[in-house]
């Protein structure tokens, strides 16, 4: 049976590709985000889209394909690079460190974030995408 870890160990491979920010094409990142979590999303997924005081859900593939680009839109580079996992009572929260420029400013942002992944049966279920990693590690339920 695979883990959870080997779960987003896969994702991570075909996703995160590293290096400096670049220009994005956000429908395309979108999609490509799209597709490697498609392979093993449960029928029933969605993902949640946590900034603080807006969170918002979207439903299967799609709605995450759509949470994306409109995430990634806000932006004319930006890299997202992945940290450290830890295990949760029922999947991973992993921390990733997010950094870019925002569209029409010239500055350029560091931000923390995470992403608690959820996972039964060997597929993800949900996935929540949080730029505050207390708030991620309380849903994740692993508040210190």
């Amino acid at each position: 049976m695979t883990t959870s870890r080997e779960l987003l160990a896969d994702i991570r491979a075909e996703f995160f590709t590293g290096g400096p920010a670049q220009p994005i094409d956000s429908e395309a990142v979108a999609d490509a985000f799209a597709r490697a979590i498609s392979k093993v999303a449960a029928d029933d997924f969605y993902c949640l889209m946590a900034g603080g005081a807006l969170t918002t859900r979207y439903e299967g593939i799609d709605g995450l394909r759509l949470g994306w680009r409109d995430f990634l839109g806000a932006f004319d580079t930006v890299t997202i690079a992945p940290g450290e996992i830890f295990d949760s009572p029922d999947g991973l929260l992993e921390f990733v460190h997010l950094s870019g420029r925002p569209s029409g400013v010239d500055a350029e942002i560091e931000q923390d974030g995470a992403a608690v992944w959820r996972v039964r049966d060997a597929k993800v279920v949900c996935v929540e995408f949080h730029l505050d990693r207390g708030q991620a590690r309380e849903s994740a339920g692993l508040a210190e």
